[in-house]
């Protein structure tokens, strides 16, 4: 039996409450549909300098329904390189420096045209 083959792009993300979403990287899924069963599966993520960013683990299951086939994904694992973490940290040092730095600006404006009240 011929079967397809099933090929979708696969980004991770993660999640912040205050800032933006950071991307992980993203990995190529292929899967083949004449296998209708759950299988454990382990994808390496690429960052977007192409570069390895972690892994992805998670099981798989192609369903056959009237529809078409149906992909459920169950992510069990997800590990990625410390240097995004790196980068990350770096810009939020910059960060609180430059906040820092404008208070430090602030107080010495508000020393310096200080006018008493009488």
């Amino acid at each position: 039996a011929g079967g397809c083959n099933l090929r979708l792009r696969l980004e991770v993300f993660d999640e912040d409450l205050l800032t933006q979403d950071d991307f992980i990287g993203f990995c190529t899924v292929k899967l083949p549909l004449e296998e209708a069963e759950s299988s454990k599966m382990t994808w390496n993520l690429t960052d977007i300098r192409y570069e390895p960013a972690g892994e992805i683990e998670c099981n798989a299951e192609i369903l056959m329904t009237d529809d078409g086939p149906r992909l459920n994904l169950e992510v069990l694992s997800l590990s990625h390189l410390m240097q995004m973490q790196v980068e990350e940290s770096n810009s939020e040092r910059r960060l609180l420096v430059m906040a820092f730095g404008m208070l430090l600006i602030y107080v010495l404006l508000g020393v310096f045209f200080y006018v008493p009240m009488e």
